[in-house]
């Protein structure tokens, strides 16, 4: 870890840092620059004309940015597992996207419908034997918005896109396509 790194200790995930006297004061992460994942719900179809080069950009149903950290610190395993499967799997996006940590991802909306209730049993499992939420928990809030965009999803028959933010330094950070705009 390095000097610049603060990596909350949380209860309920069950992850705790070295350093947890000081994430008792500051319940978020703090680091140089935090890779971000953007996960969004979009039209299958949408999504279809995109891979095959027929859209240039796409427009989200329902957009959330959940740090990349719950691919995986989170614990317990089955959870983390799951977190990891919504938020990194699925098939790559479309050919000419570049990121140097991984290529944007997409669920389509049957992955996606089958991802919703498995993550949603795990976490509700979870919850019940950890006891309440702490609504100012840091991993609960991050995980919420999972569960959130992969519910809409699945009750909207939509797919999952999911691709990290630009890195920080420029040179890759200039090669990095997000081909994504919300909608209003």
């Amino acid at each position: 870890m390095s000097e610049n790194e603060i990596v909350p200790a949380n209860r309920a995930t069950g992850y705790h840092s070295e350093r947890s006297e000081l994430t008792s004061v500051r319940r978020i992460l703090v680091k140089r620059k935090v890779d971000s994942s953007k996960t969004v719900a979009y039209s299958t179809l949408l999504v279809i004309d995109f891979r095959e080069g027929r859209r240039s950009i796409l427009e989200a149903d329902l957009s959330i940015r959940c740090s990349h950290v719950l691919t995986s610190w989170v614990l317990p395993d089955d959870l983390r597992d799951l977190l990891r499967q919504a938020i990194d799997g699925g098939q790559s996006l479309r050919a000419d996207l570049w990121h140097p940590f991984r290529v944007p991802v997409w669920h389509p909306s049957k992955s996606a419908a089958e991802i919703e209730p498995k993550l949603l049993k795990v976490w509700n499992d979870h919850v019940e034997k950890s006891g309440p939420l702490d609504p100012s928990d840091w991993y609960d809030i991050e995980i919420a918005k999972v569960l959130k965009l992969f519910g809409y999803a699945a009750a909207s028959h939509s797919g999952v896109v999911s691709f990290l933010e630009q890195p920080a330094d420029d040179a890759r950070a200039r090669r990095v396509s997000i081909p994504v705009v919300d909608r209003p």
